[in-house]
């Protein structure tokens, strides 16, 4: 519209002709100032309270009030120079003016068209939109942010975007104290969760992790202390996957980022266990009763340029065990008996 009107006014001010002025329109004077008077102050208010409440609406009603106190005031002066000095400077004045409007409507328009096709926003709105992100509940940080102006009201786009993705479940304020209050738990789907849990690397191992199967710990033969010692057990990191999945439901429940499966106080179950620890009775039992059969030394003098030695590790080879009683495996000594002794 503005665009119009000053096309229309400079074509008007090409073609008029000076002799078309009436002499009579310097008695009107004072109402075209009055008239200027009103438009300056419309131009101002609209002007403020479109600066206020960010309307584009307002500040092209201010425009359009200034361009016409420029142009009345064109009108005024070029009709007091014609009365005082009798110079036609009406089409003149009236170019001018048309100029200016153009001018006004250009500017105009590529400021309302610009937020249409996309401006990007400035540092102080980016700075607003950051703090504003991050005094949301539930939000831990921001980056990457980029903007895009399209002449929308941002922060109700922003918490409508908040509310959709936090729709599951209702979150009330309390102003001053932000107080969360869970009424509804989140949902998730299971068959994924299985399906992701199955491929993680903590559960079916990798080149960079492997999985080691739980050992029982157990009696052996200590090489360094030439008797019999309890091996400990190898708790392993083999994951139950239905206790697996148990513990990460419930992390998902109470909104937890991370699990210590490590813990074995909050998940004692989690890992695949051994059947026998290095504290048994039972390993115990097996240990007082053996000992005293092993840690011994036997020597046999077959000529006298040969003497045959039993030590600790041998005699432990032919023990037996079993509930509760110690015996020996005759054939074992029967065969190293021929094939020590007798070979000649």
């Amino acid at each position: 519209m503005i665009l119009f009107i000053g096309f229309e006014l400079a074509k008007s001010s090409v073609e008029k002709d000076p002799s078309s002025i009436p002499g009579r329109i310097f008695r009107g004077c004072p109402l075209v100032l009055f008239s200027i008077v009103v438009k300056m102050g419309m131009a101002v208010y609209n002007y403020k309270m479109g600066r206020k409440i960010n309307s584009m609406t307002l500040k092209a009603i201010a425009e359009d009030s200034r361009n016409d106190v420029i142009a009345t005031s064109a009108v005024l002066i070029a009709t007091l120079v014609e009365h005082g000095m009798g110079y036609q400077i009406d089409g003149f004045m009236g170019l001018v003016v048309s100029l200016f409007v153009l001018y006004s409507g250009i500017s105009l328009a590529r400021e309302t068209i610009s937020p249409l096709l996309g401006e990007g926003a400035d540092t102080e709105l980016h700075d607003k939109l950051t703090k504003y992100i991050q005094s949301c509940e539930m939000v831990i940080g921001c980056h990457d942010l980029m903007v895009h102006d399209y002449g929308l009201d941002l922060k109700e786009a922003l918490q409508k975007q908040y509310d959709a993705q936090h729709e599951s479940f209702s979150v009330f304020s309390i102003p001053k104290k932000k107080t969360l209050e869970l009424h509804m738990n989140p949902t998730y789907d299971a068959e994924k969760l299985d399906k992701c849990l199955k491929k993680s690397e903590m559960y079916k191992g990798s080149t960079n992790y492997a999985i080691n199967v739980p050992t029982d710990a157990k009696v052996a033969f200590s090489e360094e202390k030439k008797c019999l010692v309890v091996v400990p057990e190898d708790k392993g990191n083999v994951l139950q996957f239905q206790q697996l999945t148990k513990a990460v439901d419930e992390a998902l429940a109470e909104g937890k980022e991370t699990i210590d499966l490590a813990n074995e106080e909050e998940y004692p179950e989690v890992y695949e266990s051994p059947k026998i620890f290095s504290d048994d009775a039972g390993l115990k039992k097996k240990l007082d009763a053996c000992n005293p059969y092993v840690m011994r030394w036997v020597s046999w003098k077959i000529t006298d340029d040969r003497t045959e030695k039993v030590g600790p590790k041998l005699i432990y080879s032919w023990l037996r065990y079993k509930n509760g009683k110690v015996t020996f495996d005759e054939e074992k000594i029967s065969d190293w008996v021929e094939k020590n002794v007798f070979e000649v």
